[in-house]
């Protein structure tokens, strides 16, 4: 029986467990309705692109063959033409959208969750994502109201290989800058970050000195089964890997559908995806056309080292609430040059207003370069100006109450002693101390997990963070901290 859970509709994309009922379902049912909605809601047809198919990838996970013949079914079935690009990361599937002029795209893909997770991201044309402001709801109301819909005359199946071209678009980002010599640790988390990625380093003096989960394996043996480079045990293993090779290697790790990069100094000291965000905004700005913006676009969780720094470059930092629809939405909005999030999905107005995964990589590359620093001699002035802590995961029962009473908590405080400044909805709750920079927070619930995420900053040193962070956990009393 076809069974469809409007829990698995996310603000940002499509996500649930596979074939496990009262947790929000995915099966081949549910993506073959999927795919007649979303080319119902977007007829391709009428899209303004040169051709009207419909890109379909998947990514490594076990589930996700199956799954993706589903949606290849419920398409042709549609009467939509598919061009099939196969096992690709996640950026791979904006590039084939936009380079190639299709009318739009679906990956299958749960990103970074366990492997039990199954999950589809979609695009329009050009690359434009769909969020829950720009469609997503539609089709998931659509495959609720709607199943089996079959077309007088199927569509028809053209496969494709991207992966050449692909990687030329990321070569691009070098330009004339020339590499000096590295060593270099990376993980590829069972994705396909391992494989293409040698293809982009091919003829660069990039010496990979040692490889972690490089093939692709979608069951994903890597701790605890998350393939996250911000999970703890996941980070741990890749902190000791760097270090074995005696100060001399730089660390790099993406998440399962690669589309998210995070780096470790060469002394294994992992770098916040908030500092990384500053130092590649620099390397942007300094080359940047004189004549294009320079809008830095940056998420709520954590905001001063970014906003600081962008201006000091020259640039203009927005704020915009999380997710890579809601950023891919803002990137085109405004133009913007480059964006990041504390999540490590970084965004380039030369890659059409998307994320992208091996971009950092390379683009790190050629600011060490062109600075001679080491990654530890670059963030130790960010690390001592502003303080943060890891992102707090919380298991509470009610997200949004629980925001409430914080919320509540901290209204009182300023009726009483005038102790807070600010309060922004952007996304979740953040909060500002009264004193010049004292700290500030964020807590806002997970689009992804059902979590909610704490973030703390502070000028006043990492005192300051470890007692606001307290006394946060003691109002908030969580069922569980996950690390």
């Amino acid at each position: 029986m076809y069974v469809f859970d409007p829990r698995i509709v996310r603000p940002y994309d499509i996500r649930g467990i596979y074939h496990e009922p009262n947790v929000g379902v995915i099966d081949e049912k549910v993506v073959y309705a999927l795919a007649q909605a979303y080319v119902r809601v977007f007829p391709p047809e009428q899209s303004p692109a040169a051709q009207k198919a419909v890109v379909l990838g998947r990514d490594v996970r076990d589930t996700s063959a199956a799954l993706h013949q589903a949606a290849l079914d419920g398409l042709t079935e549609a009467g939509v033409d598919v061009v099939d690009i196969g096992v690709i990361s996640t950026d791979m599937l904006y590039f084939t959208v936009a380079a190639y002029d299709y009318a739009g795209g679906i990956i299958l893909s749960a990103s970074h969750n366990p492997k039990e997770f199954a999950g589809l991201k979609l695009v329009r044309e050009k690359a434009i994502p769909i969020s829950e402001d720009s469609g997503l709801r539609d089709i998931g109301l659509e495959a609720w109201r709607r199943g089996r819909v079959l077309a007088s005359q199927k569509g028809k199946v053209e496969s494709r290989d991207i992966v050449d071209d692909y990687v030329r678009k990321v070569r691009s980002f070098l330009g004339g800058i020339e590499i000096r010599p590295f060593k270099v640790v990376l993980n590829a988390n069972c994705g396909l970050a391992g494989k293409v990625g040698e293809q982009v380093l091919e003829g660069l003096p990039v010496t990979i000195v040692e490889r972690l989960y490089w093939e692709p394996d979608g069951s994903f043996p890597v701790p605890d089964g998350r393939p996250d480079p911000l999970w703890r045990p996941n980070r741990r293993q890749m902190e000791e890997a760097v270090k074995r090779h005696g100060g001399e290697a730089l660390g790099v790790a993406w998440d399962a559908d690669a589309d998210r990069c995070f780096f470790f100094t060469e002394k294994g000291e992992f770098v916040p995806p908030y500092f990384m965000t500053v130092l590649l905004s620099r390397y942007l700005l300094r080359h940047a056309p004189a004549d294009s913006t320079r809008i830095v676009i940056h998420d709520p969780r954590l905001v001063w080292a970014v906003q600081d720094k962008v201006r000091e470059a020259g640039g203009t930092p927005l704020v915009n609430k999380c997710g890579h629809a809601f950023f891919k939405e803002a990137m085109r909005k405004h133009d913007a040059l480059f964006a990041g999030e504390a999540s490590a999905h970084y965004y380039f107005r030369d890659f059409y207003y998307c994320d992208n995964g091996l971009v950092p990589f390379l683009l790190m590359l050629a600011l060490l370069s062109e600075e001679d620093k080491t990654l530890t001699e670059m963030v130790a002035p960010l690390r001592a100006q502003y303080a943060v802590a890891d992102e707090i995961n919380l298991v509470v029962e009610n997200h949004w109450g629980k925001i409430e009473e914080v919320q509540d908590y901290f209204l009182r405080q300023r009726q009483h002693d005038a102790r807070l400044d600010e309060f922004d909805g952007v996304d979740g709750l953040s909060v500002t101390s009264v004193e010049e920079r004292a700290w500030r927070f964020n807590l806002r619930p997970s689009n992804t997990e059902s979590l909610l995420r704490l973030n703390v900053e502070s000028t006043s040193g990492p005192k300051m963070v470890q007692r606001v962070v307290g006394e946060l956990l003691e109002l908030i009393q969580p069922q569980e901290i996950v690390q």
